[in-house]
């Protein structure tokens, strides 16, 4: 075990070179890997972290900058540290995150709606942008709905959305509808039903626009999620950007394995 720790941490030493140069304190980003590796259950309830001295070594950093990341942790209701036995997780966490578990479309949007809040920012219609218009199957310039919404869980900003549907659905829903029920549901409400979707996942940095909305520092990391929801014609309906706090949010998808897949890999 003590090599796979050792290969772990030296990660977290490399991911905390690339980010030397950034106008995050290093103690605030040694708070935000460790407390990264606590809410995925690197770290679980009463194990021990790295203390002070092992901060030190493995992010050459100064005693004081160790300490400093410590006692942000403890100050956050993460940990409990004690002279002599070192710093423990506790067991209830402040942030457990948003857990999203589901192999079925509309059951993990479903889940997304029940738990969570939205705050519609903007509801305009817009020229359709080109990355829009290849999106949606429509011509750039054509008339589409737009909206921007902060969802919360339990009080607490996770995910800034944008929204973009053609004109003809947008115009059965208003903005105040939009606050009230998911998209997808206003979108079935109308007849459609929704076969499928594809999802593209990446990470960016929090802009200026976005960083004071989900309570981040500008330039901290996102989990960016597109989407492009079908209806059952193979029609795009619904084409979405959102960004979330991995602090505050979970996806899980289960995979099967399939007959035919089970059968190539017999045959290699």
């Amino acid at each position: 075990m003590a090599p796979k720790t050792e290969n772990r941490d030296k990660e977290y030493e490399q991911i905390l070179m690339v980010l030397r140069d950034s106008k995050t304190p290093l103690y605030h980003q040694i708070f935000l890997i460790l407390r990264g590796k606590i809410l995925d259950n690197t770290y679980p309830p009463h194990s021990l972290i790295p203390n002070e001295k092992q901060i030190m070594e493995l992010y050459d950093v100064s005693r004081i900058t160790a300490k400093r990341a410590l006692n942000e942790l403890a100050d956050a209701n993460y940990v409990t540290r004690q002279r002599g036995t070192g710093t423990r997780v506790r067991e209830q966490l402040p942030d457990a995150p948003l857990e999203i578990q589901s192999d079925d479309l509309i059951e993990s949007m479903y889940q997304m709606g029940k738990q969570t809040k939205a705050w519609v920012l903007d509801f305009a219609y817009i020229k359709a942008p080109s990355y829009v218009a290849i999106h949606l199957n429509c011509q750039e310039g054509d008339i589409v709905q737009m909206a921007v919404r902060i969802r919360s869980y339990k009080g607490k900003p996770f995910s800034y959305i944008t929204s973009y549907v053609p004109e003809s659905i947008g115009n059965n829903y208003s903005r105040e509808d939009l606050g009230n029920k998911p998209l997808f549901q206003l979108i079935e409400q109308l007849g459609i039903k929704l076969s499928r979707a594809e999802h593209s996942v990446n990470a960016v940095l929090a802009d200026p626009t976005v960083a004071p909305l989900l309570g981040v520092d500008i330039g901290s990391p996102l989990l960016s999620v597109n989407k492009l929801i079908f209806d059952e014609t193979d029609k795009p309906v619904e084409y979405l950007a959102d960004l979330y706090r991995p602090d505050r949010y979970n996806y899980k998808v289960n995979l099967a394995v399939t007959q035919e897949s089970e059968m190539n890999e017999a045959n290699d």
